[in-house]
């Protein structure tokens, strides 16, 4: 078998597991009673599913185009629309949240050295937001404090590394022993050097609180959501059910979180208490939201950029 040929399996086996995960999970849900649950929805809900899907999106790119003043690249807010949406349909392929360094690039003219950066603190911040959330929620309840700590323990570490100067040459040879790895040093420096001053000051506590917005918009919709088709969440819950499926997806590095967001969440409805057909109805929602949603607009968004 020819390198080119291993090579190709290897970048689409994690799509492949993802994909299988799900096939696995599908098999066993009875589709018959999960269908009814959509007719549950009262039209509230489906404004509140279509408002809330668009303002999740706003406020993640809002952080990019907040970022972009912060590393000295300001752009319009269109190009940085366009940057973000045009990724999403290619962010379901493997390595495609590395697409958006390109899209920055093609859409915002910014240098793939400074893209790099804010496509990682982008994520990495917006997963601390949740992991914060998490944690003030699973102190309120008393379930799954041990867990989301934990969460919290190894963010704070990687927060460490990736904004402390004097680590980087040891994390640097570190992660140059991995396979497939080989990072150029003085690249190297320069990338934790912008997460520095991404990750400083006013510009740490700006992007937080951008996390918590996305994060409570999220699962105030989850909320809504649940409580009309007949799963009684408490907002609490609700958090918990948003934050730790999709904390996880995140470092899965599957493309997309496909079969780790979908088996987490309709494992944690489960546990509390919400049957398997209503659990796997309000899984499909949110992650029509999360994810549909943003591929469906970023489809527009390629359009729109081929026609110009």
């Amino acid at each position: 078998m020819k390198k080119s040929t291993v090579t190709n399996l290897l970048k689409y086996m994690p799509l492949a597991f993802g994909l299988l995960l799900l096939g696995v999970g599908a098999f066993f849900v009875p589709w018959s009673d999960v269908v009814p649950y959509f007719s549950r929805l009262n039209m509230m809900s489906y404004v509140s599913i279509l408002v809330m899907g668009v303002a999740y999106y706003v406020a993640r790119i809002v952080r990019y185009y907040y970022m972009l003043g912060v590393l000295n690249e300001p752009r319009s807010l269109s190009k940085t629309v366009m940057a973000y949406f045009t990724a999403q349909p290619i962010s379901l392929l493997p390595a495609g949240e590395a697409y958006r360094v390109v899209t920055l690039k093609e859409h915002g003219d910014v240098p793939k050295s400074k893209g790099i950066s804010i496509v990682f603190i982008q994520s990495f911040t917006e997963n601390i937001a949740m992991i914060v959330l998490a944690l003030i929620s699973a102190i309120i309840l008393n379930q799954y404090v041990v867990i989301v700590f934990g969460l919290l323990l190894l963010y704070l570490a990687v927060f460490v590394l990736v904004s402390a100067r004097r680590t980087a040459v040891k994390s640097h040879k570190i992660l140059n022993k991995l396979p497939f790895v080989n990072f150029d040093r003085s690249k190297y420096q320069a990338f934790i050097l912008r997460n520095k001053t991404l990750l400083s000051g006013k510009s740490l506590v700006t992007l937080i609180l951008s996390g918590f917005i996305s994060t409570l918009i999220a699962s105030m919709l989850l909320f809504i959501v649940a409580n009309d088709i007949g799963i009684p969440l408490d907002f609490a819950h609700a958090v918990v059910v948003f934050t730790l499926p999709t904390v996880l997806q995140n470092i899965s590095f599957l493309p997309g979180g496909i079969g780790v967001n979908e088996q987490g969440t309709v494992g944690i409805l489960v546990l509390l208490g919400a049957s398997v057909p209503a659990a796997v109805a309000l899984t499909l929602i949110m992650r029509f939201v999360t994810l549909v949603l943003g591929v469906i607009i970023g489809l527009v968004a390629l359009l729109i950029a081929k026609a110009k």
